[in-house]
């Protein structure tokens, strides 16, 4: 069984794909580990803030 660790983020209706991001993963491969949310800046264009977090899992995939 191996540990894996994704990064997620989103600037296009944060909360709605990263709820439906989060569930798609857990629906997928169960409990999920999750970081605290965190906001960022665009970087190297203009637009709209970031929601960014880390989840954990694991799979045997």
């Amino acid at each position: 069984m191996a540990r894996i660790y994704v990064s997620i983020g989103s600037n296009i209706q944060p909360r709605r794909y990263i709820k439906t991001g989060l569930a798609e993963l857990r629906q997928h491969f169960g409990k999920l580990l999750l970081s605290s949310i965190y906001e960022t800046e665009a970087i190297g264009f203009k637009g709209d803030n970031f929601y960014n977090l880390v989840a954990g899992f694991d799979t045997n995939e």
